[in-house]
């Protein structure tokens, strides 16, 4: 018997022997397993972005950025760029 508990499967041979066996998942990975039916591709992609950039992995910058030729206006973009290791 195997029980799935936030990224560890918990198998259970027998009522003697328990072992736990660990899964390395990403937040992503274990967002898709809950319901795999009901996922999809821009929800699993914001997943992996905010995981890589908690992981420092990845870095955000928001600028403001001046757009249009004729009526100009000032936005703010994000920019992600890999991490510098300093």
């Amino acid at each position: 018997m195997c029980i799935w508990v936030r990224n560890t499967i918990i198998s259970f041979p027998d009522s003697k022997d328990r072992s736990v066996d660990r899964l390395e998942l990403t937040p992503s990975e274990s967002f898709l397993l809950l319901d795999i039916e009901k996922k999809d591709g821009k929800t699993l992609m914001k997943y992996s972005l905010v995981n890589l950039l908690y992981k420092r992995t990845l870095s955000s910058e928001v600028r403001d950025v001046t757009e249009g030729t004729v009526f100009k206006k000032v936005v703010k973009k994000t920019y992600v760029s890999k991490c510098s290791i300093s």
